[in-house]
């Protein structure tokens, strides 16, 4: 098959190319000539809310690899010549040039961790960075939510990864009076195989571990997690077709959150070995990792957002309304739906404090059109949903104005 014609554009100087909040993205851009100004909405520490690009750069891939709204603002600077890639092309346009493929997801990588380490730092720790002692502090707030399973795994890699660390007497005493209620994850311990299979609530691995496999979901879903102010944040809900643990994979860095079974679930491990040669002999798995890396570009950036907004029932809002566009619903459908998440789960994502959950909880479902089944959020009318974001949204400008 001949690769397809790709587009060109002309734009003037001052032109917009692209802007916040945009419709679903259709092209990415590559500058022939000429200069682009990028401008995010949000603010990253120690970072310019805008760039300048120049000839050979991208911009707007993050949108229209993962399929949302865009989530910058692009200005042509001068008169600027645009090359326009539709997202069926990337897979063609890369195919002949690993080089390129590999540059753009080691960029997408790299934003990644910076939205990541941004993300914990709105969360009000102070730390961003995870280490050896992650593993063992990590163990400590499983084991006293008496969640067995995760808390004997991380103490059993805090021990085989850091022999000589502090706390490593106390990780073995605890690792003894747990072996007999992690029944499920021991009988997990050395598995190397191609596909392996989890039961549900048990980790695949833990914030701060080495690690080297990237991994496909192919049965069940996988929850994403970190640990911040001595509780379980939810970063993300993965289901069959997903993948996760790139970030290890690409970066040769400790694992920069916890990957843990939300239902008995079936996984394909891809090492690092067997990955350098994929790339080379499809073309496919490049574009699905991008477009994995692009969803958690789109989907941090949206949850940095979120954490910008005061009023919590707000954040719960605004968040229900994100996992709608993530099931690509048209936000004024009257449709029911039934998220993949409950309340507890959608409260951790959002990271409400604990003495507003209730009186946040007791808010939402004020709204009749807004339920719970089987531990799971329903929604009985989606553009509610959307009616509701909007309204806090706009009462969130408001006060932002008179400060």
């Amino acid at each position: 098959m001949s690769t397809p014609q790709l587009g060109m554009m002309s734009c003037r100087k001052g032109a917009y190319i692209t802007t916040i909040g945009d419709h679903v993205a259709d092209f990415f851009y590559i500058i022939r000539s000429g200069s682009v100004r990028v401008t995010r909405e949000i603010d990253i520490k120690g970072e310019s809310k805008s760039i300048i690009l120049k000839p050979g750069d991208f911009f707007g891939v993050v949108s229209t690899m993962s399929h949302h709204p865009h989530i910058d603002t692009a200005q042509a600077m001068e008169d600027s010549k645009i090359i326009t890639v539709k997202r069926d092309q990337f897979q063609f346009l890369i195919q002949n040039n690993t080089a390129v493929a590999m540059n753009i997801i080691n960029g997408f990588s790299q934003r990644v961790r910076v939205l990541n380490k941004e993300l914990v730092l709105k969360s009000g720790t102070g730390k961003a960075e995870v280490g050896p002692e992650s593993l063992f502090n990590s163990a400590e707030v499983y084991i006293k939510t008496t969640r067995y399973n995760e808390a004997y795994f991380l103490y059993k890699k805090y021990i085989l990864e850091n022999p000589k660390a502090p706390n490593v007497l106390k990780a073995k005493q605890r690792l003894a009076k747990l072996a007999p209620y992690a029944k499920a994850q021991i009988a997990l311990e050395g598995d190397t195989s191609f596909v392996r299979k989890y039961p549900k609530d048990c980790m695949i691995f833990g914030e701060g571990q080495k690690g080297a496999e990237l991994y496909i979901i192919q049965k069940g879903q996988v929850k994403i997690s970190k640990i911040v102010n001595n509780k379980e944040i939810i970063l993300a809900i993965l289901k069959a077709g997903d993948m996760f643990g790139e970030m290890a994979l690409l970066e040769d860095k400790p694992r920069s959150a916890s990957a843990i079974s939300y239902e008995n679930c079936e996984l394909m491990v891809i090492s690092r070995s067997n990955f350098k040669k994929m790339v080379t002999e499809q073309p496919q798995i490049v574009t699905k990792l991008t477009i994995l890396l692009a969803e958690r570009i789109w989907g941090t950036t949206k949850l940095i957002e979120n954490s910008n907004m005061s009023d919590y029932v707000g954040r719960l809002y605004d968040w229900l309304a994100v996992e709608l566009e993530k099931m690509n619903i048209s936000p004024n459908s009257k449709e029911t739906v039934k998220f993949n998440f409950g309340i507890n789960e959608l409260v951790s994502i959002v990271g409400i404090p604990k003495d507003k959950i209730d009186e946040s909880i007791t808010e939402l479902y004020k709204n009749h059109k807004i339920s719970e089944k089987d531990g799971k959020i329903v929604s009985s009318d989606v553009s509610e949903i959307r009616s509701q974001c909007n309204y806090y949204k706009k009462m969130e400008r408001i006060k932002k104005k008179r400060i």
